[in-house]
């Protein structure tokens, strides 16, 4: 995971040097990867907007339910409960970030 975020990060750059819009999907789960990108992306140049799809943990159980259901190349494996929340648990919300916030339901 490390050789291909190191890929698409130098991708971002490459299109935000093209004057390219890009949109990055990582779970951005702590405050120093969120600053990270956002340095990197300021440094090239551009502006980043931070985009939070904020949802509560029953959704996210629902929505894990339905994926569960079938395994593929985008979700190669089951997300139990205790994987959610592990990472619930450890999820930096994003607050004062410039952030949009999109409630999901």
């Amino acid at each position: 995971s490390e050789q291909v975020e190191k890929y698409l990060c130098g991708e971002m750059v490459r299109l935000i040097q093209e004057g390219r819009d890009v949109v990055m999907d990582f779970s951005f789960w702590n405050r120093q990867s969120r600053d990270t990108y956002r340095g990197l992306i300021q440094r090239h140049g551009a502006v980043s907007q931070l985009v939070y799809l904020k949802a509560g943990k029953d959704v996210l159980r629902r929505r894990l339910k339905k994926r569960n259901q079938t395994l593929h190349a985008n979700s190669p494996f089951v997300i139990t409960d205790k994987i959610l929340d592990h990472h619930y648990k450890n999820f930096q919300e994003p607050v004062g970030e410039g952030e949009l916030v999109l409630i999901q339901r």
